[in-house]
């Protein structure tokens, strides 16, 4: 060890050994040299510091907020930070010991620029670094960066969540033991698709026109042989193809290991249907891998979107087509959209408008009410209730439709009640029409 400036040293990590120190004092006559004390540790958690990086946050024209999390069972780990704009020179700052998530602020950015970073981190027991994360500073008055979008997420506390397991061969852990956080992880052996896990539902990587994808997971491996391995495989609408392997001996048993993986539109098809499946090449019923926290990001360029564009992401509805109806209830997404419907439920009977006969004046009303958007004209939506005598001639007219109330449902929507004199007319019709404009 070095000279110290207080009487505090921490050696970030002790093996299960004894241990024997001194304190020596340097004066201008010579050194005194302290007593000489001991102590032994019966166990120690042995494991270098395991280190990703967090997104990047606040980011404007010239500034940004970077950082990581350490995961290393409390010992402490020395940090350091690298971070340079794309083609430029690196810039290297020590964070001293961290423990946990930490951040650091940069200024003086220059707007508009993809600026690089990654993070170091070093203990007794060994040293990682991370992958490479991205920003892309602000430009006032351009279009916006592009920013991550998480797409999915499972822990798998709650069961398989979006996934499939693929076979007989793939279960979900419960133990504790070998889940990366809680008590659950996916759980699989042998070889093939039986011991494999997919998407339940794919996604969508077309419409919102991303470019790059990123797979992110915890693993722990269980008596893998140094010829075994496992794949991860990404399903470009037509095939599966493996986009990484991880084979001992890249990786040992009973630790555990965080892995990023990149995939870019340039090099892949991004189709509506892409999927994702996690599948394991061993020869043994004891050779297992067991999977955690698979996040699945999106890249894509932050763009304004329409009012029911917002729609369709708010819901994540693939299908954009104003016509269509997603749930099969009836409604098609525009009626849903300027119903205030929910295009993933059947709820045709709660929000479709409703009618009766209003006896009032002595005259005999056919009243009609139906929910409207309160801000329906900044949407660019047109409600229009017409009326007509038969159906056959297909003749709608509003000249005998009144408007005679409106009031709050919520923020959102109001209750708009019509009103159609209905006379000795032996037959008479009202409808609803939507328009976006």
């Amino acid at each position: 060890m070095t000279n110290q400036v207080n009487n505090i040293f921490d050696p970030l990590g002790l093996f299960a050994q004894a241990y024997f120190w001194r304190i020596d004092e340097y004066t201008s006559t010579g050194t005194v040299k302290g007593s000489v004390w001991n102590f032994s540790v019966p166990s120690a958690f042995v494991a270098a510091p395991a280190i990703v990086n967090t997104p990047a946050i606040d980011i404007s024209d010239s500034s940004a907020t970077i950082g990581g999390q350490i995961t290393d069972g409390g010992t402490g780990s020395k940090v350091w930070m690298y971070w340079w704009p794309d083609a430029g020179t690196t810039n290297e700052v020590y964070m001293g010991v961290q423990a946990g998530a930490f951040q650091l602020q940069l200024s003086g950015l220059e707007s508009n620029v993809l600026h690089n970073y990654r993070c170091f981190a070093e203990n007794s027991y060994g040293s990682n670094w991370t992958t490479v994360s991205g920003f892309t500073t602000t430009n006032s008055g351009s279009e916006p960066p592009s920013i991550w979008t998480e797409l999915t997420y499972d822990d798998f506390e709650s069961g398989f969540g979006n996934y499939t397991d693929g076979g007989a061969n793939c279960f979900l852990y419960t133990g504790g033991t070998y889940a990366h956080q809680e008590n659950n992880a996916v759980n699989i052996e042998r070889f093939g698709e039986a011991g494999s896990f997919y998407l339940t539902n794919p996604i969508d990587l077309h419409t919102l026109d991303y470019t790059q994808i990123k797979i992110e997971f915890w693993f722990y491996a269980v008596s893998m042989d140094p010829t075994e391995d496992f794949f991860v495989e990404y399903h470009d609408g037509s095939t599966w193809q493996r986009v990484a392997t991880y084979a001992r001996p890249d990786f040992n048993n009973g630790q555990f290991y965080f892995k990023e993986i990149l995939i870019e539109e340039t090099g892949y098809t991004f189709p509506a249907n892409m999927n994702v499946r996690f599948i394991c090449d061993a020869s043994g019923g004891g050779d297992d891998v067991y999977i955690d926290e698979v996040r699945i990001s999106g890249l894509a360029p932050q763009v304004e979107l329409s009012p029911y564009n917002e729609w369709l992401v708010e819901f994540n509805l693939s299908e954009t087509n104003i016509l269509a109806d997603s749930d099969f209830d009836g409604m098609n997404n525009l009626v849903e959209y300027g119903l205030g419907g929910n295009p993933t439920n059947i709820d045709a009977p709660i929000v479709l408008p409703t009618s009766g006969i209003d006896a009032d004046t002595g005259m005999n009303w056919l009243e009609y009410v139906y929910r409207r958007r309160t801000d329906a004209a900044v949407r660019g939506l047109e409600y229009r209730v017409e009326a007509g005598t038969n159906l056959v001639e297909g003749v709608w007219l509003t000249n005998d439709v009144q408007e005679v109330a409106s009031g709050l449902i919520d923020a959102g929507f109001e209750s708009v009640t019509n009103r159609l004199d209905i006379g000795l007319d032996s037959e008479s019709f009202i409808r609803l029409r939507i328009q976006q404009n």
